[in-house]
């Protein structure tokens, strides 16, 4: 378990490390558990909670281009 932001440090470095692991291999394997590793506390420490409704429409509205309409 990742518990500080020292550890995740590492665990980002060892990751980068092992992103061009080839399939089938024990590297592969290493850069598995060290991303399930980074999901979990990236999870705990950087929620990211849903938008409200009035947020949800008023992103769509500026995806759109909505928010140049004036009625």
């Amino acid at each position: 378990m990742i518990k500080n932001k020292e550890e995740y440090l590492i665990a980002l470095s060892s990751i980068e490390s092992l992103m061009a692991s080839e399939p089938n291999t024990e590297e592969l394997e290493k850069l598995k558990v060290w991303t399930a590793l980074v999901e979990r506390y990236e999870d705990k420490e950087f929620p990211i909670n849903p938008p409200t409704a009035l947020e949800a429409i008023k992103f769509h509205k500026e995806q759109l281009k909505w928010h140049k309409i004036y009625i």
